[in-house]
């Protein structure tokens, strides 16, 4: 399925790991853009609107140094509109390899939370995003 005009931001700073589903979405014709550290973040959601967000929750600050909470204190932020307006009620997914934490289960309560997808089950997650962006183009 063609999905013309749509946009995903994927923030992950493993490039492995999100390759795959990323591929995926543009030969679905989804424009993906990708962020590896919280500051690159910030500046794409600044920069652009987006129809889905992916969020790993453990992100890498500017340092280099490692954030466990990195993607739950940015999807606050964005909720807070310290980023504009653009993206304060984009939906977004929660992308991990393990066991949901505590602090990805809170994730689960913030309004835009469309679930937590473990890294494995892809083929899920990419029908997901597909659905997703389906429904706001036809105004759902």
């Amino acid at each position: 399925m063609i999905i013309p005009h749509a946009r995903v931001l994927a923030i992950e700073d493993a490039t492995g790991t999100i390759g795959e589903i990323v591929g995926d979405l543009q030969d679905a014709s989804i424009c993906v853009d990708h962020a590896e550290t919280i500051p690159q973040s910030e500046s794409r959601l600044r920069a652009q609107k987006y129809d889905v967000l992916l969020v790993d929750v453990m992100l890498v600050d500017g340092d280099g140094t490692v954030v466990e909470t990195g993607g739950l204190e940015l999807i606050l932020r964005l909720r807070r509109g310290e980023y504009g307006k653009a993206n304060t009620n984009t939906p977004f997914f929660v992308l991990t390899g393990q066991k949901p934490s505590l602090d990805e289960q809170v994730l689960f309560n913030i309004p835009g939370c469309l679930g937590v997808e473990k890294k494995l089950l892809q083929h899920r997650l990419l029908s997901k995003i597909r659905a997703t962006i389906d429904e706001k183009e036809s105004g759902g």
